[in-house]
């Protein structure tokens, strides 16, 4: 029998690998620059550059790059700043991957440390996570209907499912130019700068995703006077971009992976011909999939009057979206800090990533504990070591709500520190505030028993014999009009006209009269 059927695109993740791996080598001060007297603060990022399957393993090529702030006496300026990178190949473990996969790998800097060997050579040693994800993109049947010319009783029900729509990646820049305020110098040469972004709003739109937050820069920079010194600038603006998408419309889910990919920040003149502008670039890799959430009227179960039918049925799976929330907390702590040798005059820039510890699912909701990981540079008391960084926590703990309970249920949590201030209170003591936002979204695995293939064959005479032209019938426990007229061969209309049920439904007990169809 010819059955009408509508495919269902979905994607699953096929297998999943971890590695972890240790960066080091040893690197020479460039000849332009002077000796290394002191390092301030070291900071990295993972840059993924190509992944290839190779007999079951996954073959990721990739860059650690690295920038290290440093104090050195030779020069007038006592700062300064070294980059560098290494080159990694690493294999992963793939054994269910294939070739039609789409593999992801996402990292994590654990741990970072920059020493001095002597003042002209220092060692790099890094401490990397690497976790590959295998996702498979297929397409599920689902009967809806069946051929306008058949006529037989049939059952429909309804279903919620979300769909995928499309998964892509894309590069966003976002470039926005920077004025000194009249109190500052001019510049004479960026000694070290910052580009963070805070406050990331995306939303899909008809035919694009829209982009908005807020960009800040921080730069420390030397000045053009005679007897040159370091000043500090820091300032925030907002932005907002579109990211074109074809297939995208305004009432579709959107699950976004985002990943550094560079930062640059140039010496602009002004309209005077002054060195008091600047141009910021943030670039980041997008990776990122559109769901949408529907209901599908699909074709439970039929029968036929005339004809013995064969259901063949199968167990099918869909995802369907429980929840997507952004909720937020705020933080208001005292910090004691250890008394750092050279005195902390005051605080002039501070970054914090958020680390998720732990995370329980609960009959409340969804817990978390973790920290957020604070870094922040400091002005100093004594002129010969004018910049340090201290290095702090602050406890975090969150509970998500209306989740529901954990079974067949998955989830993703994109922690976000949407604003960040470190005050100095006192020589040793900060005030932190914090605004965290956590973006969570939930699936739910349901399984429906399916209808896969109809095959048409004739009754068996025997039992059609067996059947009474008329009976009277008590429901049974589970059964409703659909489950009776399909046991005695006849319509749920006939047995509603022949006992004036008209839209009355039948329940457990009830006593009717039954005529075979």
């Amino acid at each position: 029998m010819e059955l009408k059927k509508k495919d269902i695109r979905m994607q699953r993740r096929s297998c999943k690998n971890e590695l972890q791996i240790t960066l080091e080598d040893d690197f020479n001060v460039p000849d332009s620059k002077p000796d290394v007297e002191r390092i301030v603060t070291e900071e990295g990022r993972i840059e993924i550059v190509e992944t290839n399957l190779l007999n079951g393993k996954l073959l990721v090529k990739g860059i650690l790059h690295f920038d290290m702030l440093y104090i050195s006496h030779e020069n007038e300026i006592p700062v300064h700043s070294i980059q560098g990178k290494i080159e990694f190949d690493e294999m992963i473990n793939m054994d269910e991957l294939q070739e039609k996969n789409e593999c992801k790998v996402k990292w994590k800097l654990e741990d970072i440390n920059i020493s001095l060997i002597n003042s002209r050579k220092i060692s790099v040693k890094s401490l990397v996570t690497l976790e590959a994800c295998a996702w498979e993109k297929y397409e599920e049947p689902v009967v809806i209907d069946k051929e306008e010319d058949i006529h037989t009783p049939c059952r429909y029900k309804e279903m919620g499912v979300t769909e995928l729509v499309i998964t892509k990646k894309d590069i966003l820049r976002i470039k926005e130019n920077f004025h000194l305020p009249a109190g500052k110098p001019n510049i004479n040469q960026i000694l070290y700068y910052d580009i963070l972004l805070h406050g990331v709003e995306m939303r899909a739109q008809e035919g694009k995703i829209t982009v908005r937050g807020e960009m800040l820069l921080f730069v420390m920079y030397s000045t053009q006077e005679e007897n040159s010194k370091i000043v500090y600038y820091e300032a925030e603006q907002p932005f907002f971009n579109d990211i074109s998408c074809e297939d995208c419309r305004e009432n579709m889910i959107l699950q976004m992976d985002t990943e550094l990919q560079s930062k640059d920040v140039q010496v602009k003149q002004d309209e005077d011909g002054e060195e008091r502008g600047m141009e910021a670039e943030f670039a980041m890799n997008l990776d990122f999939s559109l769901y949408k959430d529907k209901q599908l009227r699909y074709l439970q179960d039929m029968y036929s009057l005339q004809n013995q039918l064969e259901l063949k049925r199968r167990k099918i799976s869909f995802r369907h979206l429980v929840m997507k929330s952004t909720s937020q907390k705020r933080i208001n702590e005292q910090v004691l800090l250890e008394t750092p040798k050279n005195p902390i005059l005051q605080i002039v820039h501070s970054r914090g990533e958020m680390q998720l510890d732990e995370i329980t699912w609960k009959d409340t909701g969804i817990s978390l504990e973790g920290s957020i990981e604070i870094r922040s540079l400091y002005q100093g008391e004594q002129t010969e070591w004018p910049i340090g960084e201290i290095k702090f926590s602050v406890p975090f703990s969150y509970e998500i709500e209306g989740v529901g309970q954990k079974e067949n249920k998955t989830f993703e949590i994109q922690p976000q520190l949407e604003q960040l201030s470190v005050v100095l209170i006192g020589g040793d003591k900060v005030e932190v505030k914090v605004l965290v936002s956590l973006e969570t979204v939930v699936f739910e695995r349901i399984e429906y028993d399916m209808l896969e293939s109809v095959e048409e064959g004739k009754y068996d005479e025997k039992y059609m014999e067996q059947l009474p032209d008329m009976v009277g019938y008590r429901v049974q426990p589970q059964e409703d009009m659909w489950d009776v007229a399909k046991k005695f061969c006849t319509t749920e209309e006939a047995i509603r006209e022949l006992n004036h049920l008209e839209d009355k439904k039948i329940v457990e007990g009830d006593k009717i009269l039954l005529a075979r169809g």
